[in-house]
């Protein structure tokens, strides 16, 4: 269906689906014949399941000539900061896949800004490729990168189905998300902004994801909210969101509520 609609650009990450997300898209590339050079994959490297670093093992052995993944065609890379390897580790061997072909571009994901330009900082001094994006977290609930930095692209636009759901509702995702840090507190503010994607969603007559999916595609600076879908409808909600036009004052009273908060990294 993603194919379809014409999304030509998929995320995943090494430590996804239990560690086999790259081998589902392997499968689904292969399975329906779709065009390996068509596609843009962005994948994550962080540490494998059930392991506590990166190391140069994960970062070469997730490269896109893995049988995990179709060879050939774009494919960017994003690493996530981990305090247990060296920087000049991590940034070198992330150059070595660029130098060999394997892939094109590298970003970030889950960083601090100093995270971010110490890493870079590395690479530009060893002559190492450069990381030129920055995935992060970014939705109604949770607007701290619109703070002193320009914006890339951004993830969890429904924050892990929070967005998608009225407070207190129980579902799988709910259930599966239980004692997570940065979703287990929420307070009074947030309640009223998800309450608020709610109201906007019943006089519309739409689902509340595609409310906060309009929202987040009103950013002139997002260049692409990133989507997890395991449902047809979901990715189909995603879909609808791109025709829906959001009002100045209707964008206003959904972020009216908001106040800062600590700021959520790996």
């Amino acid at each position: 269906m993603a194919w379809d609609a014409g999304i030509k650009f998929w995320d995943t990450a090494n430590a996804y689906s239990n560690g086999i997300s790259e081998r589902i898209i392997a499968k689904a590339i292969k399975q329906f014949n779709i065009p390996r050079n068509r596609l843009v994959i962005a994948t994550k490297v962080f540490s494998p399941v059930f392991e506590d670093d990166i190391s140069i093992a994960p970062v070469v052995g997730a490269a896109p000539d893995d049988p995990r993944l179709i060879n050939n065609g774009g494919l960017s890379r994003k690493a996530i900061f981990d305090a247990n390897t060296p920087i000049k580790e991590t940034m070198e061997a992330l150059h070595d896949l660029v130098k060999a072909g394997k892939v094109r571009y590298l970003g970030a994901s889950s960083m601090r800004a100093w995270q971010f330009v110490r890493m870079n900082a590395v690479a530009e001094k060893n002559g190492w490729t450069q990381f030129v994006t920055m995935q992060d977290c970014y939705n109604l609930l949770y607007r701290e990168e619109e703070r002193e930095m320009a914006l890339l692209k951004f993830s969890t636009p429904l924050f892990n189905g929070q967005l998608a759901r009225t407070p207190g509702a129980s579902t799988s995702r709910s259930k599966s998300d239980a004692g997570k840090p940065w979703l287990s507190t929420i307070t009074d503010v947030e309640t009223e902004i998800i309450n608020r994607v709610n109201e906007l969603a019943q006089k519309k007559g739409v689902p509340m994801a595609r409310i906060a999916l309009a929202w987040i595609l009103s950013k002139p600076a997002v260049t692409s909210p990133i989507v997890g879908a395991s449902k047809e409808s979901h990715l189909k909600d995603a879909i609808d969101a791109l025709s829906m036009k959001l009002t100045e004052d209707e964008v206003k009273y959904l972020e009216e509520p908001y106040i800062p908060k600590n700021l959520i990294h790996m």
